[in-house]
């Protein structure tokens, strides 16, 4: 941050994404705003891990968020919107009966291919 101050996120797992996904969508509902708006606005409660080596609570992280300056907000913002498409696959296909065309995002993380237990 322009500050000095050291965010560290979360390492992103689809529990996380689902999460991110349902909050969004309960603050859209609730804020009437759609769910691109509200994602911004939750993703970083989600993904923020610490700050300066210290956890927080998400009151007190919302509190802290709203007085960041302007810049250090869109920083923010833009690093969480990376980690989450870059935790995501679209997909599309087309059914080979009716040639009818869907796409749906695959979630692909590090939990991907099962937890590495090492030992």
């Amino acid at each position: 941050m322009s500050d000095g101050r050291e965010v560290i996120l979360k390492i992103t797992t689809p529990r996380i994404l689902d999460l991110i996904k349902k909050k969004s969508a309960e603050k859209a509902n609730k804020m009437k705003i759609n769910n691109e708006a509200a994602m911004f606005m939750v993703a970083p409660l989600v993904l923020i891990n610490m700050i300066d080596n210290q956890s927080f609570d998400e009151v007190k992280l919302e509190m802290m968020l709203k007085k960041l300056p302007m810049k250090d907000m869109n920083l923010i913002k833009k690093k969480c919107a990376k980690v989450i498409s870059e935790s995501e696959v679209q997909l599309k296909e087309t059914c080979g009966r009716c040639e009818l065309e869907y796409s749906y995002t695959f979630p692909f993380g590090g939990e991907f291919f099962g937890h590495n237990i090492e030992g």
